[in-house]
């Protein structure tokens, strides 16, 4: 029996290392992780899983982006006790200039010859929830969404109420979609936006939805569009982002 398993450990390192997670998530390492999506395309993803039993947060990127969104946030996160998956969702750029590559994106096209919409990457956030929920049983699993991936992440915790323990969406905006969710929703949320007054109204239009007794709206006097409002490369001033949102992060414990 030793011998055979150690053949079997042998064969899973010769294979891909993607797959090699995918098949024993319970020992998912640092790094480039993919998973499969239920229509089964291959989603990539970046995985620190922090401290030993730490709070999981899935990062979705905004429209035209990829996992590199979070560049930046991901360890500043993990200093602050969570671990994080970043993820490349279909709809994302492929190949930005100066930028990582969307690798779900680029099977997305090569598979299809098209580039995919918005609600087309829902897939990609349900994959990338049973990959958390496989790689870190027994931790709670949050979620953030950025722009399109904010309206998004209300419909994933709408639909998975058990799995699901707090969204945080920026600029997320008041579609129907958004709004049928919404008060399904009894989970912690936070939500922001950018500085401008549209903006703003649209993020407490969706709060007000929330059906949860424990929603926050940060309202920031400046800021840029979705999550690149925590990056000094989006935004001249990130840190009132980062205060509001550690707050959140604080209160769920």
């Amino acid at each position: 029996m030793r011998h055979l398993a150690l053949v079997l450990v042998a064969a899973l390192g010769a294979g891909d290392v993607g797959e090699a997670a995918q098949a024993q998530p319970r020992q998912a390492q640092p790094g480039l992780v993919t998973f499969r999506a239920a229509d089964g395309l291959p989603v990539a993803a970046q995985y620190r899983p922090g401290p030993a039993g730490a709070p999981l947060i899935l990062l979705f990127h905004q429209a035209d982006s990829n996992k590199s969104e979070y560049r930046e946030v991901t360890p500043r996160l993990n200093r602050a006790g969570f671990g994080t998956l970043a993820v490349d969702a279909r709809s994302g750029h492929a190949t930005q200039a100066g930028d990582e590559r969307n690798l779900t994106a680029e099977a997305y096209e090569k598979k299809t010859g098209t580039t995919a919409g918005f609600e087309q990457a829902y897939p990609d956030l349900e994959a990338a929830l049973k990959w958390a929920k496989a790689a870190a049983p027994g931790r709670r699993v949050l979620v953030l969404g950025s722009s399109y991936s904010a309206n998004l992440v209300f419909r994933l915790a709408a639909e998975h109420p058990q799995d699901v323990r707090a969204v945080m969406a920026f600029s997320p905006t008041p579609e129907d979609s958004v709004l049928k969710a919404a008060p399904r929703v009894k989970v912690p949320v936070f939500v922001t936006s950018a500085g401008s007054a549209t903006e703003i109204e649209a993020a407490r239009a969706v709060l007000r939805a929330v059906a949860s007794p424990q929603k926050t709206q940060f309202v920031p006097r400046a800021g840029p569009h979705g999550a690149s409002a925590l990056t000094s490369l989006g935004n001249a001033a990130p840190e009132p982002y980062w205060q509001a949102l550690l707050a959140f992060l604080s209160s769920l414990r």
